[in-house]
């Protein structure tokens, strides 16, 4: 499996996809929605929540509110879901159960000092810590209403008293908090108060404050679990050991969105658009994707039996080996059209190693008779905020960059262009309403300094920084927005994204769905490509 996770404090990162659903809720997008009623839209969100999947009914509020932004109602539903969504993902999380579950209460109340520590010295905002500790309260309470926290933490015969605990929780109540000691005094008493009536694990309520602390602040702030953080320092590496595919939740299963190249799935014959039906034996239909998803990740060398659809409907069985999976940011290098001399390269992150893939790429392209570029950023979530500069930086050789602004320091900073060697060939960026973080800081600063045309739709919208803080407590982490950042022109990103020069649509692109990236570059299948060659392969014979 692969999660789309970047890193920093020293590392900053800018990133939209942590999750399956990703907080897309905040972008608004320019497309109308003559294709897309509300109503169906509601109808299949509600079917998801009646059977607890709460990352696809998550899914469909985002893309109603993508086509109805003034339905202010959808809102607060998308958020209800996401709060569900994370409180299934957290209690499917190995490493959550058995590592943090298991803190005594003082402990997992230390993690909550170093959290809210953590929020008041460094958020981009200024945060109350009443506030915050009635976003705990709301967590908890949303909590209670669930089986899955329930039955994990009553003792048989008193998962009624949930129920009072909702009522008891729900009542006004004037908040005294000042201090740290304040805000850790408050949730032991709320501890106490729940042990009371027969909860057999009082950390499991604290948790639940620790996560309101992070989660409720921004769509981009969590606390991270031992398994996620692992996830993350490996990504920011560009290597996890796995199968090597992207996976979605789907009403049967898991929908495979992408096969890794060179990957264990590849070479099984997995691909892109397969649905996984069963693992090991496990029906996969009616389980949350959190859980469908854990069944697929082992040790390396392990091997995993495969139950898989194909778009044809034709069904197969598959044995495939976990191995280390090498994931390179740079893909689909090729030469569009040999006799104009267009190249293409595809870029689906800003990791460690971006840029020096991209010189790569670059030289090898120019030997191939390489005059101008296609910089494809669709559906790229983000990044390194370094990488992005750096990669922006070979584009560009004077002025500013990009900005950020945060309350910390070291947050607040105008990365400007060093003079050196850029490339100075014609240039088209394509982007999409998945373009995000660090690849709207890219075509940002391209479009300011109009060093290219920028093709496609509006991206997505994400104008805030995110640093990875490892806590001293126990050995989680704590993604935090730590500053927000704007285009060299001063212009923010937030909620607005950025403009194509040109707006191209791709088939289908109106229907309220998420259309994956082509897999390879095909001019004849790919609207925006071939806005994108037209453009190109024009300018280079008007200048001959």
């Amino acid at each position: 499996m692969r999660f789309t996770l970047r890193l920093g404090w020293t590392l900053v990162l800018c990133v939209a996809a942590f999750l399956p659903t990703t907080a897309r809720a905040q972008a608004t997008s320019s497309l109308t929605a003559p294709h897309v009623k509300l109503d169906e839209l509601l109808k299949r969100a509600t079917s998801y929540e009646s059977r607890h999947l709460w990352q696809q009914a998550a899914d469909v509020y985002e893309r109603a509110i993508r086509f109805y932004p003034d339905e202010t109602s959808l809102r607060s539903r998308w958020r209800k879901a996401e709060q569900l969504y994370s409180l299934s993902r957290r209690y499917h999380d190995i490493s959550y159960r058995e590592e943090l579950l298991t803190l005594g209460r003082e402990r997992s109340l230390d993690l909550y000092r170093e959290i809210l520590s953590k929020v008041k010295s460094h958020y981009v905002d200024e945060v109350d810590l009443g506030d915050l500790v009635e976003l705990g309260y709301t967590n908890l309470r949303v909590a209670l209403a669930q089986p899955i926290f329930v039955e994990a933490n009553f003792r048989e015969g008193q998962r009624d008293n949930a129920k009072r605990l909702i009522e008891e929780f729900s009542r006004k109540r004037p908040l005294n908090i000042h201090s740290l000691d304040d805000a850790v005094a408050e949730v032991r008493a709320v501890s106490d108060r729940c042990r009371m009536w027969g909860m057999n694990r009082p950390v499991s309520v604290v948790m639940e404050f620790v996560s309101a602390a992070s989660e409720g602040l921004d769509p981009y702030s969590a606390h991270l679990t031992p398994n996620r953080l692992r996830d993350l320092y490996a990504m920011i590496d560009g290597n996890f050991v796995g199968l090597g595919i992207e996976v979605k939740g789907c009403d049967e299963g898991l929908r495979i969105v992408s096969v890794l190249a060179d990957s264990p799935a590849e070479e099984a014959g997995l691909k892109d658009g397969d649905t996984i039906l069963v693992v090991d034996d496990e029906r996969l239909a009616g389980r949350s994707a959190e859980e469908a998803a854990n069944f697929l990740q082992g040790p390396k060398g392990s091997r995993v039996r495969l139950s898989v659809r194909d778009g044809a409907g034709q069904r197969r069985d598959l044995l495939v080996a976990r191995r280390e999976v090498i994931v390179h940011s740079v893909t689909n290098i090729t030469m569009l059209d040999r006799q104009s001399g267009v190249g293409y390269v595809r870029l689906v992150s800003f990791q460690k190693l971006t840029a020096t893939e991209l010189d790569k790429a670059i030289a090898d392209l120019r030997q191939s008779g390489m005059r101008s570029l296609v910089l494809d950023l669709r559906g790229n979530p983000g990044g390194l905020l370094d990488v992005a500069v750096s990669v922006a930086n070979r584009f560009i050789d004077r002025g500013t960059l990009v900005t950020t602004r945060g309350r910390a320091w070291g947050q607040s900073w105008s990365h400007r262009a060093r003079p050196g060697k850029t490339w100075d060939f014609p240039l088209v960026i394509l982007i999409d309403g998945d373009s995000a973080s660090a690849s709207e800081i890219l075509a940002g600063a391209i479009k300011d300094h109009q060093r290219g045309t920028i093709v496609g739709t509006r991206s997505y919208g994400k104008g805030s920084v995110q640093s990875i803080f490892p806590l001293r407590t126990v050995p989680t982490g704590l993604r935090l927005t730590t500053a927000r950042f704007y285009s060299p022109q001063g212009e923010a990103f937030e909620q607005v994204g950025v403009d194509p020069d040109r707006i191209v649509y791709r088939d289908n692109d109106q229907l309220g769905d998420q259309i994956p990236v082509p897999r390879e570059p095909t001019l004849t299948a790919d609207a925006q490509l071939r806005a994108a060659h037209s453009l190109l392969a024009g300018s280079l014979s008007a200048s001959r």
